[in-house]
């Protein structure tokens, strides 16, 4: 019969561990003197089946590069890896078009901006002579010019700016 610390010393784990085996993978009987004994075939039994360390240990030993990983991997484990280096292709590939659209999106920025002044300095040489000859027609003309150009800066507006009525008279 053993005591834990002797189970302990011979499956080379701590005494807080033996605790956490006991009524799951040993079962100990109390002793007259209320210290709990252990049957030595039971303690040779568990310590045949825990021999090396915890597939938890391995694993983090084996991700710190301390031992290596011989075991061959399974189907499920070659699948995972395939996700795996799937997803990786995949994020980098959006990434990729992320970035092209973003830098189309300047460029349209740009030149609508572009635009935006254009139209701006158009409409700052006018005169009030230059307004006042103007028709109908040629001021409905101006106002959805006014509304593409103010559209391609703030696409957001867009749809507001088409339910907006835009008056705009003659001086």
């Amino acid at each position: 019969m053993l005591t834990r610390s002797g189970v302990a010393k011979r499956l080379g784990k701590s005494i807080a561990t033996v605790r956490r085996m006991e009524g799951v993978e040993l079962h100990p009987t109390l002793g007259a003197d209320g210290v709990h004994q252990f049957d030595s075939a039971e303690v040779d039994d568990v310590a045949r089946r825990k021999r090396g360390p915890s597939p938890h240990r391995i694993a983090d030993l084996t991700a710190r590069g301390l031992i290596t990983d011989d075991v061959e991997p399974t189907e499920a484990e070659k699948r995972v890896a395939e996700l795996e280096s799937e997803l990786a292709r995949e994020r980098k590939a959006h990434a990729a078009a992320l970035a092209e659209f973003q830098q189309q999106a300047g460029e349209k920025e740009k030149e609508a901006a572009a635009e935006a002044r254009e139209l701006a300095g158009l409409l700052d040489s006018f005169t009030d002579r230059d307004l006042a000859s103007l028709d109908e027609e040629d001021l409905d003309e101006l106002a959805a010019l006014v509304d593409a150009v103010e559209d391609r800066i703030s696409p957001r507006r867009a749809s507001s700016s088409a339910r907006r009525p835009r008056a705009v008279e003659a001086p």
